[in-house]
């Protein structure tokens, strides 16, 4: 009953959008630059595109990117309604984090600390953020790698006024009855009338007195550790801007520290997480002339992440006498050269580049059982690197004022994989004057990272190492159809469905002697662990949004997604070598693949989503209160009866609401307050299993410019 309810209600600010009658007047269409490379309205791109403007940023109180994010269509977060500092990892159209890629100003975003090299979306805080642009869908022809479920651009503020000028906002909050938080920002610019500027931003955060686990234990002879989190995010840009000229050169720096905890339903007093990236870019635009500009995207990064983990006390008196230290560093490199040029209805936008990457890890554990045990892996020596070069090409042409076409291809040449393209078609087609058809169809493509390719683990009695350099790219075919309303005053809609499948997905996997029957192995038939590319993922659904003027001063605006993920993996799929001598085993569900494999419900994917939002603006004020609805979904769970070394299970998660209230006043022109209660119903509800949520909390936020 409640899942129809929300439904209904997430659709409802998108089908009565048509029945706005208003002789306000048009408001400005909405340009983004994500969709094509090239500045672009929303109204000619053939696929749903979402827009966090800054002022949505500013009235807001969230903390980083990722909570913005997770408010969007089509997306889900898991992190964004946790402890402070848990990881925020986003699922695009029920693509995986690691298909979804994250840029800054144009230029892609990576982690190499992380198995599958998915951002860490708590990284990137809000502090010089000018609009946040998301492009679902596959986009690999403009963006590479990873580009399977969209896209998220950050792109930072530019072309300000001359003279000095800036911003400082302060926030407090308090997480749920014990815990708090609180943030500072300041930003500040100076542009001369010759064209120079320079301009920096600070960011500070700390958070405290939660515990970011759910606690099941009734009889503790300590309290639960409280896990603190702080963060400072640094940018400095100096630049020129003047006669077609525009030339920026950033360095940002992020260091942030985490309490975390052993697991789910785990809590641990002695166990930190480190994290420091600092990030070089260089963007440089010429118009050559009126018609067409040259621009060239530069970048280095260099990131490391360090866990740590000290002996804790398991009992009164009682210590476990271990400690575990990982680190984990790489360097990105970015260059690329982009030319664009327009004349009467053809648009075209080219470019070439190369993306490498490199990381090194290193770990160390000590236990004092057994009279003492130690054990150190170092991989600094191994070179584990990869380079990517590329070139790609794409037209949007006006065919007639109601048609427009686009197209485009890329050439990809791999260190390891060779060479192999991807391609794209879109449509869109004007069936009235504030109504337009779109279809888009596109290939994608994701390699693999640097830890699946190069890990050297080798455990006793495999017969491979866990990396393995013989996998492939996956590879996906997406489509999408929709319709769009543009009305007046602001008044607009969009519906669509999208299909997307991916082959060559890579999974996971525990190898075992196929000369015993599954039922009778025991661990010394273990083969050892790997990667291997045996799987396909098809991910469909409905997306609708909209936002309905019902006055001047009220309107509503809301989404809901619905959709359906599945995993089909078959024997023939496998290496032929390993077909006949191993039994493959997946670790994400536990199955063998001696027959075929099927998942109806991947895990932290909700088939239903809705947001819903009611404004009113009084003067001074603006009033929100927003509703939120994620549908039952299942979590992955470790299973020891999957196997004699057990696999992830599946274990449900159920549905929440969630109901959130905002007042914005303006004191004036240039100082304004917010005030945010978040879970105004206090309810008790999982993200994800084992992990504890915010319950009831408030922010009060004041924001300065001049």
């Amino acid at each position: 009953m409640m899942r129809n309810l929300a439904f209904t209600f997430g659709l409802f600010a998108v089908l009565t959008v048509h029945a706005q009658d208003s002789l306000r007047s048009r408001v400005l269409e909405e340009v983004v630059v994500s969709g094509a490379r090239m500045e672009q309205s929303v109204s000619q791109i053939p696929r749903q595109v979402a827009v966090i403007s800054r002022t949505e940023i500013e009235q807001s109180a969230f903390h980083s990117v990722g909570d913005l994010l997770a408010k969007q269509p089509g997306l889900y977060l898991v992190g964004a309604n946790q402890a402070p500092g848990s990881n925020q990892s986003l699922f695009m159209r029920g693509a995986g984090s690691n298909q979804v890629v994250v840029m800054i100003d144009g230029v892609r975003l990576t982690d190499h600390s992380t198995p599958n090299n998915a951002v860490d979306l708590s990284e990137l805080s809000l502090a010089e953020v000018e609009r946040i642009e998301i492009v679902r869908g596959g986009h690999s022809t403009l963006y590479g790698s990873a580009a399977i479920g969209g896209v998220v651009n950050i792109i930072t503020r530019k072309n300000s006024a001359t003279g000095l000028h800036g911003q400082l906002s302060a926030q407090a909050g308090q997480l749920g009855p014990a815990g708090s938080s609180f943030h500072q920002m300041a930003d500040a610019e100076y542009r001369s009338s010759q064209g120079w500027f320079v301009r920096g931003s600070l960011w500070n955060q700390n958070a405290r007195g939660f515990n970011a686990t759910v606690d099941t234990v009734t009889n503790r002879f300590k309290p639960a550790d409280a896990d603190d989190f702080r963060k400072t995010d640094g940018r400095l840009s100096i630049g020129y801007q003047r006669n077609g000229f525009d030339v920026a050169i950033a360095f940002k720096s992020t260091k942030q520290r985490v309490d975390t905890d052993a697991g789910a339903f785990a809590d641990d007093d002695n166990s930190f997480l480190t994290f420091h990236r600092n990030w070089w870019q260089i963007n440089a635009n010429v118009n050559v002339n009126d018609r067409s500009k040259i621009s060239y995207f530069g970048a280095y990064s260099s990131s490391v992440r360090q866990n740590e983990n000290d002996s804790s006390q398991v009992a009164p008196g009682v210590f476990d006498g271990s400690f575990s230290r990982g680190r984990y560093d790489g360097k990105l490199l970015t260059q690329e050269v982009q030319f664009t040029h327009t004349r009467d209805r053809l648009s075209v936008v080219s470019g070439a580049g190369l993306f490498y990457e490199q990381m090194n890890f290193d770990t160390y554990f000590f236990s004092s059982q057994f009279g003492g045990f130690e054990f150190t892996t170092n991989y600094d020596s191994l070179r584990q690197e990869s380079f990517t070069s590329y070139a790609f090409a794409r037209a949007n042409w006006s065919w007639s004022p109601r048609l427009t076409l686009q197209g485009g291809a890329r050439g990809n040449y791999h260190s390891l994989f060779g060479f192999f393209t991807t391609g794209d078609l879109g449509v869109v087609y004007a069936l009235r004057s504030q109504t337009a058809l779109f279809v888009s169809g596109s290939m994608g493509f994701n390699t693999p990272s640097l830890s699946q390719l190069f890990d050297p683990a080798r455990g006793f009695g495999a017969i491979t190492t866990r990396g393995n350099s013989a996998l492939s790219p996956e590879r996906s075919a997406s489509i999408e159809v929709g319709l769009r309303y543009t009305g007046r005053g602001g008044t607009r809609g969009a519906v669509s469905f999208f299909h997307n499948t991916t082959r060559q997905s890579i999974e996971y996997v525990y190898l075992w002697n196929r000369a015993t029957p599954v039922e009778q192995l025991t661990f010394l038939d273990y083969q050892g662990d790997t990667y291997l590319n045996i799987a396909r993922q098809r991910h469909m659904g409905m997306e609708a949004s909209g936002t309905l003027y019902l006055r001047k001063n009220f309107w509503l605006d809301g989404h809901v997604t619905w959709m359906t993920n599945r995993l089909e993996a078959q024997p023939r799929d496998l290496p032929a070598d390993l077909g006949t001598s191993s039994h493959v085993q997946l670790f994400a569900n536990g199955r063998f693949l001696d027959a075929e494999v099927t998942d109806n419900a991947l895990p932290r994917r909700p088939s239903v989503m809705t947001r819903a939002r009611a404004n009113l603006q009084l003067k001074k004020w603006l009033l929100q209160v927003a509703y939120r609805y994620d549908g039952t979904r299942l979590d992955a769970a470790y299973d020891p009866s999957f196997g004699p070394f057990g696999a992830l299970g599946r274990v449900p998660v159920g549905a929440y609401q969630l109901v959130d209230a905002t007042v914005l006043f303006n004191l004036s022109p240039r100082v304004s307050l917010n005030f945010t209660a978040e879970n105004l119903f206090n309810l008790d509800y999982q993200e994800i299993a084992g992990f504890a949520t915010r319950g009831r909390s408030a922010y009060l936020k004041i924001v300065a410019r001049w």
